[in-house]
């Protein structure tokens, strides 16, 4: 499974990881984005080394790791901009050392 393979819900849940950079437990998860991460998509998203879960009591909770993080980067960077991954950035802030305008993707370091 390549990486334009997750379904949109793994995607969701990558960005939403992204945005709250820290562990986050599936009932926060559930309040963030309307579902948990469990099940099949869980398991393939550990599996793919982009997620790390963990039993929190009686919840799992989930923190990307340094595959996800890498993924979240390469996935709004690279490439041309487009809307999506404008409104990714513009919820996650910048992402990578870049930052995303109306014009599209641009070094953050370079940008005004």
């Amino acid at each position: 499974m390549s990486r334009d393979d997750l379904t949109v819900r793994q995607r969701a849940v990558l960005f939403a990881l992204l945005g709250e950079a820290r562990q986050v437990s599936n009932p926060e998860l559930e309040a963030l984005i309307g579902f948990r991460l469990d099940g099949k998509e869980r398991r393939n998203l550990n599996d793919r080394k982009l997620v790390e879960s963990t039993m929190v009591g009686r919840a799992f909770a989930h923190e990307l790791s340094d595959a996800g993080w890498r993924w979240c980067g390469d996935t709004c960077c690279s490439g041309p901009c487009n809307g999506d991954k404008c409104a990714v950035l513009c919820l996650s802030g910048t992402v990578c050392g870049r930052a995303c305008c109306e014009y599209g993707c641009a070094d953050a370091k370079t940008s005004k």
